[in-house]
């Protein structure tokens, strides 16, 4: 065999070698993909159910901002009727 025979085939060696080395790069490239897809699919589907939570929450707070007027209202009544007691009792003196 020639000199550059041998050059050719240490070359296409070489060549074989890189591309192998590349393709095993290759396939953990793929396979990291598939991890950081499954990953993500997962957080995709909390950030979804943190929406929904979060759509309860507002809800729940309506309903106690409901409850806290109509507690207020409440109170302001018994003010109102504890105002006209001290009035009635005022007059009275006994």
């Amino acid at each position: 065999m020639t000199d550059n025979e041998e050059n050719v085939v240490s070359l296409r060696a070489f060549i074989a070698e890189r591309f192998r080395h590349v393709d095993a790069k290759l396939d953990r490239a793929i396979e990291d993909i598939g991890d950081v897809r499954k990953r993500l699919g997962s957080l995709e589907t909390q950030v979804a159910s943190l929406g929904t939570d979060i759509a309860h929450l507002r809800g729940e707070m309506a309903h106690m901002r409901t409850d806290f007027v109509r507690i207020e209202h409440r109170i302001d009544s018994v003010d109102v009727r504890l105002g006209h007691i001290e009035k009635f009792l005022d007059h009275v003196k006994v």
